[in-house]
């Protein structure tokens, strides 16, 4: 968690891991238009980066509150957006392999980018027949992505890639 992660960057005098998260944080934030979430990191920020880490930990409450309400309206909005979306059952046709090459290409270009849609991306991929492996590595991407940790997740997208491509030939 984001939040826990920063208290403990704070208390251990990890000053460019807080910087860096409050970063990623504010980036993430401004990509999928969470204005509070944005603005509240950006407010820590300065703190940060002049190494003032008791005040980041004193005003963090108010961006673990936005954050927490941020993070229930984006998880209600994608329970609601699951059960309204059409089922889809068996082998996609060719032209579906071709969207997957679009999807996982465009992925890797939002990884590449740290921008947090890469999350819903994710989840059209679920709608693909895949693999075991292919679905383990997918579980694996979206808990990387929930965790805003871009980096190690452009390494998963390569492994998931590659099996998609092997479960094709």
């Amino acid at each position: 968690d984001s939040m826990e992660q920063l208290e403990q960057y704070c208390s251990a005098g990890e000053q460019r891991k807080v910087e860096h998260l409050l970063h990623t944080l504010k980036g993430v934030a401004g990509s999928i238009g969470a204005a509070g979430v944005q603005e509240a990191a950006a407010t820590l920020e300065p703190y940060a980066q002049r190494s003032d880490l008791d005040a980041v930990a004193f005003r963090l409450p108010r961006l673990k509150l936005v954050f927490n309400q941020t993070l229930g309206a984006l998880q209600e909005h994608l329970a609601q957006a699951a059960e309204d979306a059409p089922s889809t059952s068996g082998s996609e046709p060719a032209s579906g392999d071709e969207r997957m090459e679009d999807l996982l290409s465009r992925l890797a270009w939002l990884l590449d980018n740290g921008d947090a849609e890469a999350l819903s991306l994710v989840d059209r991929l679920n709608g693909f027949s895949l693999g075991s492996r292919s679905r383990s590595l997918l579980e694996r991407l979206v808990e990387q992505l929930n965790h805003h940790d871009f980096e190690t997740a452009q390494q998963t997208l390569s492994l998931l890639s590659d099996e998609i491509i092997r479960g094709a030939e």
